[in-house]
């Protein structure tokens, strides 16, 4: 039984849902049926751009360590079949059980899986002798042409994260570098969260602001954002500059004193305690620096 997914991924299930879970055992005749019920995986094949790739039991995946480096090295398709969508990746893990627990890495499939995750069936495809040829085969099938299937929930072209790009921060470069240089793969995206942003304040955008704001007071991402800008100035030192000529400029119009102001006013108002406090505290600095400058002259 054939079923297309999309324009570029159709798979290939030898017996029917029916055969595999409902019929009775003893109407069963095909020898090589009742294995596949006992091992409890349908022979199934997946063809990804007009490559069929076979679907890997169960009981051979669990027994497919690398002889090299004694780690699996896996190639898998998650397929939601109620959407259609789908997600290509690798994953090269030392335990089993972090195998069955890795879903998948990309931002959008993420997005997704932790809404729908029971619409998912994970499919390994391949087997890899390393880490390094994990990559290659990832990119290999994740290219330009899945990446414009409007089904594909890969964001960037495979072969990232484990062999040239091996740190986190090459990761991320290689990712920044692929968004800026394929901008219409986000356009969708962008376009649509841009809708959302403009359509005026909702109980939706505020729990996200909310979130937002918890997450990024954490000292860990405090951190990151801090590394970022170092990491932007020193790589950019004119346009660091010209951003710090605009930023100064900006504190300095009239249109953000009085916004200033409006945002002071509006605090006193709902702070007095805190406002006389800070106010009594101002002058007895003031009266301090006063009497050291005359101390001084005198």
């Amino acid at each position: 039984m054939e079923t297309q997914i999309s324009e570029q991924v159709k798979i290939y299930e030898k017996y029917s849902l029916f055969d595999m879970y409902i019929r009775p055992f003893k109407e069963i005749k095909d020898k090589d049926l009742i294995l596949a019920r006992i091992l409890g995986g349908n022979p199934s094949r997946i063809c990804i751009q007009e490559t069929w790739y076979d679907v890997i039991p169960h009981y051979i995946l669990v027994r497919s360590k690398s002889k090299e480096d004694d780690a699996y090295h896996l190639i898998y398709i998650q397929i939601n079949f109620n959407t259609n969508e789908y997600y290509i990746g690798k994953v090269n893990r030392k335990k089993w059980h972090e195998i069955r627990r890795y879903k998948g890495s990309g931002i959008k499939f993420k997005f997704k899986y932790e809404k729908h995750a029971e619409e998912f069936v994970q499919y390994f495809i391949a087997t890899c002798n390393n880490a390094k040829e994990s990559e290659e085969l990832e990119a290999k099938i994740v290219n330009n042409i899945i990446l414009k299937d409007p089904k594909c929930l890969n964001l960037v072209k495979g072969g990232a994260g484990t062999n040239e790009h091996n740190t986190n921060e090459d990761r991320k470069q290689h990712i920044r570098e692929y968004m800026l240089s394929h901008p219409e793969n986000y356009q969708a995206m962008l376009e649509r969260n841009k809708e959302l942003f403009n359509s005026g304040n909702s109980l939706a955008l505020e729990a996200r602001s909310k979130k937002i704001r918890e997450t990024m007071s954490q000292n860990k991402y405090r951190e990151m954002s801090k590394e970022r800008i170092q990491r932007w100035r020193a790589e950019h030192p004119m346009e660091y500059a010209e951003a710090r000529k605009k930023n100064c400029d900006a504190i300095k119009a009239e249109s953000s004193k009085q916004k200033r102001n409006k945002s002071l006013d509006k605090w006193r108002k709902n702070h007095p305690e805190e406002y006389a406090a800070k106010k009594k505290s101002s002058c007895f600095l003031a009266i301090q620096k006063k009497q050291k400058r005359n101390a001084v002259n005198h």
